[in-house]
């Protein structure tokens, strides 16, 4: 039985051919016609105080979504133009979106049954002072992976340490809780 076009099955549905259009040159129209179509089947209502700004509102925030759907719509390649797509008929649109949103969906729950290890994270203690002989709060190796290289700041590329069980080190992803900025440092 097909699903009901929702807005947000809409915007997924365009997002898959965003990349094609982009590859094309032509990722500006196709935002056009993804906007026009969006009005078209969820007009606004001609008495709605200050119509335009709120015209130019969701038009901003559906072109937002549109990227954002975009970063996971890779996982599914159209079989026909965008082009094609947006000349479709209502009916002919939401029979072709609903094959690739069921496509998208199945690919979607696939990846979720065979998600990848959980990392584990050092946390790196900034909060001890240095003693007064002058001796890193840290350890060398643990400020070595956190910064990605030496004191100078050089990097040691193309050299990779044996990974060390637990020996104290932190591993290659760490968290710097005490820092100002809450950055993850991966290695």
């Amino acid at each position: 039985m097909p699903t009901a076009l929702t807005q947000t099955r809409y915007i997924t549905t365009c997002a898959f051919f965003l990349r094609q259009a982009k590859q094309e040159g032509h990722d500006t129209e196709l935002k056009h016609h993804v906007v026009n179509r969006f009005f078209c089947h969820w007009p606004v209502p001609s008495h709605t105080p200050d119509i335009h700004s709120v015209i130019k509102k969701i038009k901003v925030e559906i072109l937002r979504d549109l990227q954002w759907a975009a970063y996971s719509a890779h996982m599914v390649k159209p079989t026909v133009h965008w082009e094609v797509m947006f000349a479709l008929s209502s009916r002919a649109w939401d029979a072709h979106a609903n094959r690739l949103l069921d496509e998208f969906e199945t690919r979607q729950q696939t990846l979720r049954s065979v998600r990848p290890p959980i990392f584990r994270y050092a946390i790196r203690d900034n909060s001890r002072e240095p003693d007064l002989e002058g001796e890193e709060a840290s350890s060398p190796a643990a400020t070595e992976i956190l910064d990605g290289g030496d004191e100078e700041g050089e990097s040691d590329e193309g050299h990779e340490e044996p990974e060390q069980e637990s020996d104290g080190a932190a591993p290659h992803n760490a968290i710097d809780l005490t820092a100002s900025s809450q950055e993850t440092v991966v290695g």
